[in-house]
């Protein structure tokens, strides 16, 4: 099991990357993995992205202790909508999914959608 410091965030990259390729290897169904991935929390300023076959790959050095984060906004189009307070100096505020963003927004995350967004937006890439 891994470390939590809270229920919702991991205590360092290698443990969930470590983690999720253990589920691989034992066979354990996508959607065991796919469960644990909901459990990251937001950032505008992620450290982790999706690659084309749907696996965190990091974008930014992780410190020992800091969260593993991504952009909902890089995989959600629509989503419950929720007040954003990660501090980054591109924090969009209030998150309500990619299609709410304005143009800009849309633009700066554009390179790190996750494969089916960049098909569905493929016009911005």
């Amino acid at each position: 099991m891994i470390g939590w410091r809270s229920h919702r965030q991991y205590w360092a990259p290698e443990i969930l990357a470590h983690e999720i390729e253990g589920l691989r290897r034992a066979g354990v169904p996508d959607e065991a993995e796919q469960a644990r991935q909901r459990w990251l929390n937001h950032s505008c300023d992620p450290n982790v992205e999706f690659d084309e076959n749907f696996n965190f790959t990091t974008i930014r050095e992780i410190f020992p202790g800091e969260s593993v984060v991504f952009d909902y906004l890089t995989t959600e189009e629509r989503i419950v909508p929720f007040r954003c307070f990660c501090g980054s100096a591109d924090c969009v505020g209030n998150i309500s999914g990619f299609g709410d963003l304005q143009l800009h927004q849309k633009l700066r995350r554009a390179a790190r959608l996750s494969p089916h967004m960049k098909i569905k937006y493929a016009d911005l890439l």
